[in-house]
């Protein structure tokens, strides 16, 4: 994991900035998805990228293009491009939430692709994404029923 230093002198504006510009370009791997299908996933990390119908509910719009939880570096899965993101309402329905955890701890937002993406991560391969919808979903441990973190 890429640890960074954070500087006091510095809002958190600018650091979030510095994370999501180096993100975009520090790993060289890019894996072409242009191919998937609805019922098919993207598999980041801790995070997983469903693609489903157009047809798929989705919450108010976000103000982030950030889709996992957090604002460690570990965190910065950024989808890059023409995107919106909303908060997310239902699991794909090939997905069942897991008993005992807590109400939605694996539910993420609805990514809507306007024009080709990417998604990016500072230590993962990044992914091309198709125009399209995407329900995020994220890794939980089956023992504490909780969220994997990266």
């Amino acid at each position: 994991m890429t640890k960074t230093k954070i500087h006091p002198e510095r809002t958190a504006e600018q650091v979030f900035a510095e994370i999501e510009a180096a993100a975009s370009k520090a790993c060289p791997e890019l894996r072409d998805n242009s191919d998937i299908k609805i019922g098919e996933v993207i598999h980041q990390g801790d995070v997983y990228l469903h693609a489903v119908a157009d047809t798929h509910p989705r919450g108010e719009l976000l103000g982030t293009r950030q889709v996992a939880v957090g604002n460690t570096v570990g965190a910065r899965h950024i989808v890059e491009g023409n995107v919106k993101v909303y908060a997310g309402v239902k699991y794909p329905n090939w997905v069942k939430d897991p008993e005992g955890s807590q109400p939605n701890a694996i539910l993420g937002p609805v990514v809507v692709v306007e024009s080709e993406a990417v998604l990016t991560h500072p230590d993962h391969a990044h992914h091309t994404l198709r125009v399209g919808l995407y329900q995020v979903t994220y890794q939980y441990n089956p023992r504490t029923m909780r969220t994997v973190q990266d």
